[in-house]
């Protein structure tokens, strides 16, 4: 069984994603499907290659503003015809991390 460092959520909302480093590169729609402080799985309407990084902007119930961080794909899950994928953070600040571990501990404690 995989050990994880940080506890995760299950928490359905919208993200809007984009290949990061690409001034031309769109946002684009996705699903959260989970987090962690250390990534969250994404559900796509199309296919991302391994290693590609993103910028994630998504609003979680503990802010007003949106997050706005920095992943790699790390893994794909799902079945065929659907897109579904783990994102690494990368360069998350401590308080950025604490904050988002505090929201994982908090759901989990209410679900």
């Amino acid at each position: 069984k995989e050990q994880r460092e940080f506890g995760r959520a299950d928490l359905r909302r919208p993200v809007q994603y984009r290949q990061a480093g690409g001034v031309a590169s769109l946002w684009q729609q996705g699903t959260l499907v989970n987090i962690s402080a250390a990534g969250l799985r994404l559900a796509t309407r199309g296919p991302l290659e391994f290693e590609t990084k993103l910028e994630c902007a998504l609003t979680l119930p503990i802010r007003k503003d949106p997050y706005l961080l920095l992943g790699t794909v790390a893994s794909e899950h799902g079945r065929p015809g659907q897109h579904e994928y783990g994102v690494a953070f990368v360069g998350v600040t401590p308080e950025k991390g604490e904050e988002i571990d505090a929201l994982v501990r908090f759901l989990n404690k209410r679900g």
